[in-house]
């Protein structure tokens, strides 16, 4: 199992969430509780894409896949310790209210932020010319990972 599915299967634990793998809604909770954590700064090395329902990792899906790992995700285990980073992530994740419970809410939310991140990734590295010297540079606009939502 990789190290990136342990921290999944970390903050599916540290939410209080019990998964069944077996049950679409958990799979589509799964890939947005990881893309959420990774938009908001936790190392998590999945990538994603927008599907048909929002963010969505198939590298993620590869490693859940196999029967005796969704066994183990149904059973949370897992050795990987979150960090104090981690954990400030996923706070700010469990205090959205509403979004663990209400699976529209959290396919809204999380396309959003597929977008927004999207956007400002690509302006970060924008360079505008502005009257023959002036030069302008946005870089960082998403160092603060700090979404509102």
């Amino acid at each position: 199992m990789s190290n990136d599915l342990d921290k999944v299967i970390a903050c599916l634990k540290f939410l209080g969430l019990h998964p069944s793998m077996y049950v679409y809604r958990w799979r589509f909770l799964t890939q947005k509780i990881a893309f959420l954590a990774k938009a908001l700064g936790m190392d998590i090395g999945y990538d994603f894409t927008v599907y048909v329902a929002g963010p969505y990792s198939r590298e993620l899906n590869c490693d859940y896949y196999p029967d005796e790992i969704k066994t183990k995700m149904d059973a949370l285990q897992t050795d990987y310790v979150l960090t104090p980073s981690d954990l400030l992530v996923l706070e700010r994740i469990r205090n959205c209210r509403g979004l663990l419970e209400n699976q529209s809410l959290m396919e809204a939310a999380s396309t959003a932020i597929f977008f927004m991140y999207s956007l400002y990734k690509g302006i970060s590295s924008l360079w505008i010319t502005m009257e023959k010297r002036d030069v302008w540079i946005f870089s960082g606009a998403m160092s603060d990972k700090s979404f509102s939502f």
